[in-house]
């Protein structure tokens, strides 16, 4: 018996089984309502948030031999066709692993011909910001001129890429990320449905490791359910991709308030003993000194965020002056970056804390 993934098996067919992304949905939808249809439209956003996936349901709504409609039939043949990817007026290209202007010359050729099946021919160009500028050159007049039964879907990952003069002639979205709320609120339905056990903890954890990208969460989860069974705990997670508790960041912190070189050590030869990424610790270590930031100057700033008081996080801003939070800060951001740079970041991560801990016994390093 063949298993289909889950970012593959709970793929969106429909406008209202997509997860966020409100204001392209509402564009669209008023798009084919109102019969005001362009020849080209360009999806942006990260990876995992909807680009290729809105395009492929607006495509069924231009194609469904029902009608140009928002709600497509999902019965006839044209939709049955486009829902398994073998609709052959529905052309997608991986510009990725077609960037040679030949290519791309080829694609084109092909234009001239009307479609077979559907109302309107349909190119969805996936990564499109990857094309050569020889490329784009060939696209640029077909795309200002195109005929009238040819759609572009673009989509990407990088804008800044793609020349203005392509961006110009397209109807841009940007698509957002995922809020974590939605993203929790849509993995518990799947996993009542999948019959799966999670503490919310681990659900919370996975949702803030794929930062926004569902794709990521749904691969995450897969593999979550592979490596755990019906039950999904916390530490599983933890040890499955390489992250740690926030209790040892917090060790960290505390070791620094006490300018405990050996504390700081210590819990950073146990992290890289058990595989934890080294770079996740210095994200965390920024993200954790900016709400310590937060909490210091923000006397309700629990409540703001809508979360419990955290009695440590409290104690780190009692500790630290907003002058301190903002150094610290800033080494770690910097170090963060220049880690990319040495050859073992395990030793780069030693010297980031050296330095705030020299610094706070006014030693310069």
């Amino acid at each position: 018996m063949s298993h289909k993934v889950l970012a593959l098996k709970l793929r969106p067919k429909k406008f209202e089984e997509l997860i966020g992304q409100k204001h392209v949905i509402k564009s669209l939808k008023n798009s084919i309502k109102n019969y005001r249809l362009h020849h080209a439209y360009l999806f942006t956003g990260t990876r995992g948030v909807g680009k290729t996936t809105i395009a492929r349901i607006f495509a069924k709504c231009l194609n469904c031999e029902k009608g140009i409609l928002i709600n497509t039939c999902e019965k006839c043949n044209n939709c049955q066709l486009i829902n398994i990817g073998k609709f052959s007026d529905l052309i997608e290209v991986d510009a990725a692993s077609r960037t040679k202007v030949e290519e791309t010359k080829k694609i084109l050729e092909d234009i001239k011909y009307p479609p077979v099946l559907g109302r309107y021919k349909i190119y969805l160009i996936d990564e499109v910001h990857m094309l050569s500028l020889y490329s784009f050159n060939a696209l640029l007049k077909t795309l200002e001129e195109p005929p009238e039964y040819i759609k572009f879907l673009l989509a990407t990952t990088n804008l800044k890429k793609i020349p203005i003069t392509i961006v110009s002639r397209c109807l841009q979205f940007n698509l957002k990320i995922i809020h974590s709320k939605l993203m929790i609120k849509y993995l518990k339905k799947i996993l009542v449905v999948e019959k799966i056990l999670i503490e919310n903890s681990a659900l919370k954890l996975i949702c803030k490791v794929s930062k926004g990208s569902m794709r990521d969460a749904l691969s995450l989860l897969e593999q979550a359910i592979i490596y755990c069974g019906k039950k999904i705990k916390e530490k599983n997670i933890i040890k499955l991709i390489g992250l740690t508790n926030k209790n040892y960041i917090y060790l960290i912190v505390k070791a620094l308030i006490q300018s405990d070189i050996d504390k700081v050590l210590k819990v950073i030869i146990k992290l890289y003993a058990v595989g934890v990424d080294v770079i996740y610790i210095c994200d965390e270590l920024i993200i954790l000194f900016h709400k310590i930031a937060l909490s210091k100057i923000i006397p309700k700033y629990f409540k703001l965020i809508k979360e419990e008081i955290d009695k440590e996080l409290i104690y780190f801003s009692n500790k630290f002056t907003i002058d301190e939070i903002n150094i610290y800060y800033k080494i770690i951001l910097k170090g963060r970056k220049n880690m990319l740079e040495i050859p073992d970041l395990k030793s780069g991560l030693e010297m980031i804390l050296l330095k705030i801990i020299c610094l706070k016994k006014e030693v310069k390093i």
